[in-house]
């Protein structure tokens, strides 16, 4: 539950709610950044969760006074790790009063033992990842959750890789199997372009352990 209250500044900022599958909740977010923050999160397997606007916190500027500050989001992992994080663009991060501000809030966190991050378009929006995480969201959104055969989810789940190819050939299509990739568990390096002869991994032989990127 978020903690601090969205002060509506109108024509200022995008903001909106986004539909999380694995929150089961809306998520809010107030720049586009964040959204795209948001599908990061909701894809990568090791995040198990992820909360906007989290809690507030209290840390001391370089002059000694105190501060109030609400970080953008607080995701757990399941190795239980949690990690604690500011969305901002980099073009803001060359102002030193910012530069000031989220030095002393990371100095305030790791005096507590908490691990804090800011995350700028360079890891949001590197590519080939959102380009490629923007092609599993549409072809999900396109095709309806398909039934596979028997036969074939125990050929699928018999081998620990499969080319692209051969999958879309199994499943019918390369829709079924971006859609499969974004919702059944199926991984992929997902920072390296999608070619045939991309290697996919099964959920059943890597035991949930292969993260198909890196944040």
């Amino acid at each position: 539950m978020r903690v601090r209250k969205i002060v509506t500044r109108s024509g200022k900022r995008f903001r909106g709610k986004f539909p999380s599958r694995k929150m089961k909740t809306m998520i809010h977010w107030e720049s586009l950044l964040e959204l795209d923050a948001i599908h990061l999160f909701e894809f990568h397997p090791s995040i198990v969760s992820y909360y906007e606007q989290p809690s507030e916190e209290f840390y001391y500027d370089h002059e000694g006074r105190h501060r109030t500050y609400f970080p953008d989001f607080l995701l757990v992992f399941r190795s239980g790790k949690r990690l604690l994080v500011e969305v901002k663009p980099k073009a803001l991060l060359d102002n030193p009063t910012l530069q000031n501000k989220y030095r002393a809030i990371a100095k305030r966190f790791a005096d507590q033992d908490r691990p804090f991050r800011v995350l700028t378009e360079d890891e949001i929006r590197k590519e080939p990842l959102r380009t490629n995480l923007r092609t599993l969201r549409n072809h999900s959104k396109k095709v309806a959750h398909c039934v596979v055969d028997q036969q074939v989810q125990e050929a699928i789940s018999a081998q620990a890789t499969w080319r692209f190819d051969e999958l879309s050939h199994l499943l019918g299509g390369n829709q079924h199997v971006y859609q499969h990739i974004y919702l059944d568990g199926l991984r992929m390096n997902l920072d390296a372009p999608i070619t045939d002869c991309s290697v996919v991994h099964t959920q059943t032989q890597m035991g949930g352990q292969f993260d198909p990127f890196c944040i």
